[in-house]
């Protein structure tokens, strides 16, 4: 089956699918294996990129949470190569993301934030920055760190001076309005 690896491709995505969650780690391991193998043969395959997602948001399902994290990190490799849609990257950097938040990571999770955030910036995606500036401001204040998310909220408020989004905006001037309560000021 790896001498066609587009039909590789097809049945894995639909096997990650309908996996069980008693199925054995040995399995997993060897579907991962596969995976990766189809990763260097077709770095660039939405397909691919899709296989990896249903592979990271079964394993984050059931619990197998480090393995999810390899997934969503090799669907990631995928958008980064392709370069070509940033909703995608920053879907992919979101789906991650929850795999981090389910371990406890949030350093983490702030980190795919980053980079969804450069993601937009290097794209020109202005409501993707908007609405990025804003989820960081929203994770500032749940980390605590409420002066940062009062400058990620004040940056998001002028990055929506030009968008029609006034509910998005809405929602990030509230957001602002709790961070500044929160740092005192």
């Amino acid at each position: 089956m790896l001498d066609e690896p587009e039909a590789a491709v097809a049945l894995l995505a639909e096997v990650w699918s309908v996996v069980p969650p008693d199925v054995e780690q040995d399995w997993i391991r060897r579907m991962s294996d596969v995976g990766a193998h189809l990763l260097t043969v077709l770095p660039t395959s939405l397909l691919l990129a899709t296989t990896f997602r249903r592979a990271a948001r079964t394993l984050r399902t059931h619990g197998n949470l480090r393995p999810a994290a390899i997934h969503g990190m090799r669907e990631l490799a995928i958008h980064r190569q392709r370069d070509d849609d940033p909703d995608a990257t920053a879907t992919s950097l979101h789906d991650l993301a929850e795999t981090y938040r389910t371990q406890g990571r949030m350093r983490k999770v702030i980190d795919c934030a980053d980079e969804t955030l450069e993601t937009y910036l290097l794209h020109g995606h202005r409501a993707g920055v908007a609405r990025t500036l804003t989820h960081l401001g929203t994770l500032m204040s749940e980390v605590g760190r409420h002066d940062s998310a009062v400058k990620y909220f004040t940056r998001a408020d002028k990055a929506y001076e030009d968008l029609p989004d006034t509910t998005a905006r809405a929602e990030c001037l509230a957001g602002l309005g709790r961070a500044l309560w929160l740092s005192g000021e």
